[in-house]
């Protein structure tokens, strides 16, 4: 989610540069085109947009899809956003039908940047390595299901889009299995991969399709999703079929925890214990898997969490001297470059010191001036 943001204010601060050479006496006008609203992944993108658009002062427009693979609602809104004037359309394809629209406004001199989802006829891409991204996942499943014999079920995007199969074929690669390389649209399949199901990226379409697939194969015991909300509707499943106790649940803490600082702590499970403290950890509003809290560490040492499922060792306050003093000079470092970018250069020239000189100095240093020079003549 991070990354969404951080991609689309880069290549908002470049479209605003490009809108603006294009209009340089009025407002850069630049579209936003997502596959849906309410994926969280395009929430935040869109939120993240709309934020650098108002700093950079730009108009932005936005439109998105009424689930993915709506490409009809992209190609209108492709050439409503031209007619109102915009020069640059970010757009996260949701496939190839698109191509011929974005064709068309090129020829009207509108720059087309495609966000997440590769499609030829764009003039820049800016994404995930989707296939990158499946291989880790692969490598993470394979560790965490610990020896035990693969029953794996895939929610998967839709047949024939470069994300849902590079995403999968990387997943299929990182475990171990036999996959195609990054450039196939096509499935990679394999005994252990007991269903496949089309989840469209949606929560309610991914809830079905793994009631379809439990249906199927109820000794599934492990489950790969193409995104969040495929995920929230595959757990949906799991827990309306009583397996969700059956799934591993992972935490995230600081690296150096201290005693007596607060911790904040993220998990996929609401329930959770340290000690016995049990902890109250709030569900995320925008992924509905996802819990965070915090706690405070009384004692120094090793602290059991969930009954010695797993274990977290806290420091001392005097413990990591130096890596703490790295991260507060880095902090440091960091805080004084946002300052220096954020001073105008209007301000910088009022920094300069300015005074005028007294006039009975200037006469004197022109006096002498004039002295040194009869004296040359004189002595030469």
């Amino acid at each position: 989610m991070k990354f969404s943001t951080i991609l689309s204010l880069s290549t908002l601060a470049l479209a605003v540069t490009a809108a603006t050479s294009a209009v340089a006496a009025d407002q850069p006008i630049i579209g936003l085109i997502t596959k849906t609203e309410t994926n969280p992944f395009f929430v935040k993108m869109k939120e993240g947009a709309q934020a650098e658009a108002t700093k950079l002062g730009a108009k932005l427009l936005t439109a998105a899809g009424k689930q993915d693979g709506d490409t009809a609602s992209q190609i209108a809104a492709l050439e409503n956003m031209t007619s109102a004037g915009a020069k640059t359309i970010l757009i996260t394809a949701s496939g190839d039908a698109v191509v011929p629209a974005i064709k068309k406004v090129q020829a009207k001199g509108v720059q087309v940047i495609a966000l997440d989802s590769p499609v030829d006829a764009a003039d820049a891409l800016f994404a995930t390595d989707n296939y990158k991204a499946g291989v880790l996942i692969g490598q993470y499943a394979k560790a965490a299901l610990g020896g035990k014999t693969a029953k794996i079920a895939t929610l998967d995007l839709f047949p024939g889009h470069p994300v849902g199969a590079q995403r999968h074929n990387g997943f299929m690669k990182g475990f171990g299995l036999p996959a195609a390389d990054a450039k196939s649209n096509e499935l990679s399949k394999d005994a252990a991969v007991v269903c496949m199901a089309d989840s469209f990226g949606d929560a309610a379409k991914g809830q079905t399709a793994m009631e379809n697939c439990l249906q199927k194969n109820p000794d599934i015991n492990l489950v790969y999703t193409i995104n969040e909300p495929a995920a929230a509707g595959a757990y949906n499943a799991l827990k309306k079929a009583g397996k969700e106790k059956e799934m591993n649940v992972s935490y995230a803490f600081p690296k150096t925890p201290l005693i007596n600082k607060e911790l904040i702590i993220q998990s996929d499970s609401s329930r959770l214990k340290i000690n016995e403290d049990k902890i109250a950890l709030i569900q995320d509003p925008t992924l509905q898997f996802e819990y965070k809290g915090s706690w405070w560490p009384k004692n120094i040492g090793w602290q059991s969490i969930d009954n010695n499922k797993e274990w977290l060792y806290v420091f001392g306050e005097s413990a990591w001297p130096g890596l703490r003093a790295s991260k507060k000079i880095s902090n440091t470092q960091k805080s004084l470059r946002e300052e220096i970018s954020n001073i105008k250069e209007e301000k910088i020239s009022s920094l300069i010191y300015e005074d005028r000189i007294n006039p009975f100095w200037f006469y004197i240093l022109f006096l002498f001036c004039c002295l040194y020079l009869w004296l040359e003549v004189k002595l030469s």
